[in-house]
């Protein structure tokens, strides 16, 4: 059954005494007591919102009223700065209050609340099905477990549904497969879906296709629908949904990088070898004493007449004298000193940076 939409709302709550507002999207005459999705974006903040709200609005079509919530609004400073780790505990923070302000109200039933969440959110979304027991499904869209929590800890989550791109390098497939190998290992439920020829954010079919994934997994587990199949697989794409497809993709990865790192090491290396070929030979040049270059007799010059020996003694005597003079200049005039070489103080780009 589907609905259609209420013209979009904006509420808001407070956390920490900030204001943060929630985009709210449900559908018309969908009945009391009604599950709900909270819905956060990624690191870079809402913006136009093609990530998010086209999911919202599906899921409200099928009677499952969504949450937008903008919890970057309860922190200080740009949406640069507002996706520090440093920051992961504040966040969090953020979003179970929004937890609680969903789960306030009377249209609410607070047993079916659901956590969507891409990159960023998706890593909260993860992060709080770990200990929050309000959270009864979850969708991660292109995240992982943070840091902060270790997987070897985890041992219970709700169902997850987990969707990735292949050639994501901003959050490596590796870490998703980690995460479902530890879902698996705990016996969770989980569902997952890999695209193989998309990458960090979803694009054309592949876009559609996991809109109307996440909503036939929010219906079953939420709305207790029958197993819906209202998602197609793009005719452009492959998708891996299990383990055992995905585990090839991994393990050419991995030989790939190592791959890449054994050639990079050898070309390195090799650099190295022609440097120090190189040195060594320059050194064997300059090391190799110079020929002294044969001195070429000359032989005397005889006067013929007693006026040319004249002449010559009177020129033989002025080279000496200039000769006596150039010498005695010599030692009087001081050895020239080196120029000064500069030294040039580093700069403390942090230290820069700080008093901008």
């Amino acid at each position: 059954m589907t609905f259609e939409l209420e013209p979009r709302l904006v509420r808001s709550f407070r956390s920490d005494g900030k204001l943060v507002r929630v985009d709210v999207i449900r559908a018309v005459g969908a009945g009391s007591s009604r599950p709900a999705v909270v819905m956060l974006h990624g690191a870079s903040g809402l913006g136009s919102g093609w990530l998010v709200f086209p999911h919202a609005e599906e899921l409200a079509r099928r009677g499952i009223d969504a949450f937008v919530v903008r919890y970057y609004d309860g922190l200080d400073g740009n949406d640069g700065s507002k996706s520090s780790s440093a920051l992961h505990y504040r966040r969090e923070q953020i979003i179970s209050d929004a937890i609680s302000y969903i789960a306030s109200i009377p249209e609410i039933d607070p047993q079916r609340i659901g956590v969507y969440g891409m990159s960023l959110g998706a890593f909260h979304a993860l992060a709080l099905g770990t200990h929050d027991r309000r959270v009864a499904a979850i969708a991660d869209v292109m995240g992982a477990m943070p840091g902060q929590i270790a997987l070897s800890s985890v041992t219970s989550m709700p169902p997850t549904l987990l969707i990735h791109g292949a050639r994501d390098r901003i959050v490596p497939i590796e870490r998703m497969y980690e995460v479902a190998s530890r879902l698996d290992d705990i016996g969770a439920s989980y569902e997952v879906k890999v695209y193989t020829d998309q990458a960090h954010n979803l694009a054309g079919a592949a876009h559609t296709d996991s809109i109307l994934t996440v909503a036939d997994f929010f219906d079953r587990r939420l709305n207790g629908a029958a197993q819906t199949a209202s998602a197609q697989v793009p005719a452009s794409a492959r998708t891996l949904t299990s383990l055992s497809e995905i585990k090839p993709v991994i393990t050419a990865r991995t030989q790939s990088k190592s791959t890449k790192t054994a050639l990079n090491s050898r070309s390195k290396k090799g650099a190295k070898d022609v440097r120090v070929t190189a040195k060594s030979s320059a050194t064997k040049v300059a090391g190799k004493p110079r020929e002294t270059p044969a001195k070429v007799a000359t032989a005397p010059i005889r006067s013929t007449t007693k006026a040319s020996g004249q002449s010559a003694s009177s020129a033989n005597a002025a080279r000496g004298a200039k000769d006596t003079k150039s010498r005695q200049a010599a030692v009087s005039r001081p050895e020239p000193q080196p120029a000064a070489t500069r030294t040039k103080t580093p700069v403390d780009r942090n230290q820069v940076a700080a008093t901008r």
